[in-house]
């Protein structure tokens, strides 16, 4: 059986660089779960499955048919496995229709863009300061970032750390004529993609939420108290 997917604000708009590279977009993917409360036969049916998905554990899904509450097996499946699963003709597997956030670029900008969670809420970084243009879907999202930069600057960046053995490092580079931000990097970072709960704090942006002596910034100060 197929469960239909439907749900209000279900598109969100794509977010590019400025100069038009997608870095966040909707997508429609398919998943397959179980109903164990339709299921006849639990082992004919997880022999079935596991020569579609040789990475299922048999461990984890008898725990999980016990429970007797609906369970996914994949998500994301390919065209093929999706055709596959329909022709098994069991009725305790179900597939069905969800929305998906793509990044293209994993890492590059998971600090700025930040991760929607299974209902399409924005729950970080721009998915959720901005959660509600977002759905309006009117037109993409352009940021000032630039892609190419941004990767160059991650690049030094990365070296940096591995050459010092630093625990984290940032970088932020603006357009001082216009207050743009062209470049935000923070590290560590993650992969965006993944939908993981980050709950350590050294994966916390570095240039938003650090907080540091004021150093050098405080000249700044020193200087404007001389010209005054």
């Amino acid at each position: 059986s197929q469960k239909k997917y439907s749900q209000k604000n279900d598109i969100r708009s794509d977010i590019i660089d400025a100069h038009g590279n997608i870095l966040a977009k909707t997508v429609f993917t398919k998943n397959v779960g179980i109903n164990p409360k339709l299921a006849n036969n639990k082992k004919k049916l997880f022999i079935k499955l596991k020569l579609l998905f040789p990475e299922l554990d048999v461990e984890n899904f008898n725990k999980k048919f016990a429970k007797k509450n609906f369970f996914y097996i994949k998500k994301k499946l390919t065209p093929e496995q999706y055709d596959q699963v329909r022709m098994l003709g069991e009725k305790s597997v179900i597939t069905e229709q969800k929305i998906s956030r793509i990044y293209p670029h994993e890492n590059l900008f998971s600090h700025v863009l930040g991760q929607i969670d299974d209902n399409n809420n924005g729950i970080s970084g721009i998915e959720k300061s901005l959660d509600a243009d977002l759905k309006k879907f009117n037109k993409k999202l352009k940021l000032t970032l630039d892609t190419n930069i941004q990767f160059l600057v991650r690049n030094e960046l990365t070296n940096f750390e591995r050459i010092f053995k630093s625990k984290g490092s940032a970088s932020v580079l603006m357009n001082i004529n216009s207050g743009e931000i062209l470049s935000l990097v923070s590290l560590p970072d993650f992969n965006i993609n993944k939908r993981e709960d980050i709950t350590d704090t050294k994966f916390i942006n570095r240039i938003t939420k650090g907080v540091y002596e004021l150093g050098s910034v405080f000249k700044t100060f020193t200087l404007a108290g001389a010209l005054n």
